[in-house]
């Protein structure tokens, strides 16, 4: 009497290509007339399905496969004679047709499925690391867009507000392509560098920003840039009196006394 894995060990062998057209044919005749064995079918063939669907392609090393087909073969007997149609009652489960076909398979097929579920699990093991990975990734690409979007949203406030004062930042050499303007509302911490065709900051550089007064030149924000796009970054600070603004490129973390090579420079309006 066929027992329920053995059944499942033939419908695999059915999917997998493993059974000749008279063995299939016998198959498709049973799972036709019990309607059981065709449910308790399907239902594991879509589960093969939904697995070899969500676990990306790998392929397994060659030593690996040649040792799965070395064991299938010394362990396959030759094929019973089949029968040219099913016995008298033998439409359930329990048919001595079905048992005669399962019986020769069992034990190679087990090794090959084990083997094969072996790799399947490893390459979805492996799968969901790497989706992780990816999602982890994409949830950073997503926060960075966000918070660019709210600081550039926030100086675009700045920027059509009535009181505003606005000034340009010429370029020098480290960035001579580069366009820069300082928005900003006197007697607020609002206030910010938007900057367009500044160069990517090389490993390890940053970009600064620096306020001038009378008392001298103060360090401000660092922001790293992978040169696309607008940078828009705060200075923290109220900018109403100031002298000047300016962004030099520094070394991480960034100066905290005598500013590195210039990038942008421009004077402030007197109020």
């Amino acid at each position: 009497m066929i027992d329920r894995h053995g059944f499942l060990g033939l419908v695999a062998g059915r999917e997998l290509g493993g059974l000749d057209e008279t063995e299939a044919l016998h198959l498709d005749r049973h799972l036709a007339g019990c309607p059981a064995c065709a449910a308790e079918s399907r239902g594991f063939v879509d589960t093969l399905a939904a697995l070899a669907l969500a676990v990306p392609a790998r392929r397994p090393p060659e030593s690996l496969h040649g040792s799965i087909m070395t064991a299938i073969r010394a362990g396959k007997p030759a094929p019973a004679p089949l029968p040219s149609r099913f016995p008298a009652g033998a439409s359930g489960k329990g048919s001595s047709w079905l048992h005669r076909v399962v019986r020769p398979w069992s034990q190679p097929l087990a090794v090959g499925l084990a083997a094969a579920l072996v790799i399947v699990s490893v390459g979805a093991w492996r799968g969901v690391v790497d989706l992780r990975a990816e999602l982890d990734q994409q949830r950073l690409a997503v926060a960075g867009s966000q918070g660019r979007l709210a600081l550039q949203g926030a100086a675009m406030a700045v920027a059509l507000d009535p009181q505003h004062v606005s000034a340009v930042l010429a370029p020098d050499p480290v960035a001579p392509e580069a366009s820069a303007l300082v928005v900003y509302r006197p007697g607020t911490d609002q206030a910010y560098l938007i900057a367009d065709h500044l160069p990517a900051t090389p490993e390890g550089k940053v970009y600064q920003l620096w306020y001038a007064d009378g008392a001298g030149v103060h360090p401000l924000a660092t922001a790293a840039f992978d040169g696309r796009g607008t940078l828009v970054v705060p200075f923290g600070v109220d900018l109403g009196g100031k002298a000047a603004a300016m962004v030099t490129l520094e070394s991480v973390p960034g100066a905290r006394g005598t500013p590195g090579p210039q990038v942008v420079f421009g004077n402030l309006p007197t109020l």
